[in-house]
């Protein structure tokens, strides 16, 4: 996974993160339950949580139309008590388009200056932007989605 920020919690208890998943998040046992499905959405919870041992991943619900969006997940560290931050970082699949789409685009590159074809050059740069502007706006949803759930934790107590 490719880290894409880091953002610091202020005034954020360990407990506060435990409600949080408990209250804000539908929680899975592996992976690949990390998906939207009918009994996620109609529980009307936003954000789906994945503890392990190390840390704990959560991601917002997405429906079949932000399939092509990439996914994000936030990663709270387990320490000896929870961390006050978390990590977003790109999911695999996201991680390896984003690779894939830098390599084309150098490849583009050095192609271009080599044999002056300038046909496919926008194309691959066309595509990187787009698919970071997605990436930044997917950080932005699930940021929200995550302040606002502490938000409600918080005004609960």
């Amino acid at each position: 996974m490719i880290l894409v920020k880091e953002i610091e919690l202020e005034n954020v208890q360990p407990q506060t993160i435990m409600k949080l998943i408990d209250n804000g998040a539908v929680r899975v046992s592996k992976m690949s339950e990390m998906k939207a499905t009918r009994d996620i959405i109609e529980s009307g919870k936003n954000l789906i949580a994945l503890e392990s041992e190390i840390d704990i991943k959560i991601t917002r619900v997405r429906n079949s139309i932000e399939i092509y969006k990439p996914k994000i997940y936030a990663i709270f560290l387990k320490t000896d008590k929870l961390n006050y931050s978390y990590k977003m970082k790109l999911s695999n699949w996201s991680s390896i388009i984003l690779i894939l789409l830098v390599v084309l685009n150098l490849f583009s590159i050095s192609n271009t200056a080599i044999s002056k074809n300038h046909d496919s050059y926008p194309i691959f740069i066309f595509a990187l932007l787009i698919f970071l502007f997605l990436m930044h706006s997917e950080t932005k949803i699930i940021d929200r989605n995550i302040k606002d759930a502490f938000q409600k934790v918080i005004n609960q107590n």
